[in-house]
């Protein structure tokens, strides 16, 4: 219901957790951070935005924190581009030997 103020991106420790979904900490982001200003590459070095909520609760705290350190403006960032799910599935957690044909699969 309240806008986010002015600063509040500044608050987080090197010990706050950005992106909850991958466990990653401010100061492992700083180190990727620092060496590029491309969300992107951060997102490849590190897997922020990548985990469950696909960056719905972090990208904003990380594009404050590129802008910060790069003299950017957060407006001027792009998004993350979104990435499907990289982790192997195996058929059989998906198969279901259970479902029976009724002539609906055709």
């Amino acid at each position: 219901m309240y806008r986010v103020g002015p600063g509040i991106y500044a608050l987080a420790t090197p010990d706050t957790v950005v992106c909850r979904c991958e466990g990653l900490r401010r100061d492992e982001l700083d180190r990727a951070i620092e060496a590029t200003p491309d969300v992107n590459v951060v997102k490849a070095y590190t897997r922020v935005a990548m985990g469950l909520c696909q960056g719905r609760n972090c990208q904003r705290q990380v594009a404050a924190l590129i802008g910060a350190r790069h003299g950017l403006p957060i407006g001027d960032l792009p998004h993350a581009t979104p990435r499907s799910p990289v982790r192997a599935t195996p058929l059989s957690a998906i198969a279901d030997d259970s479902v029976e044909d009724l002539g609906l699969f055709v």
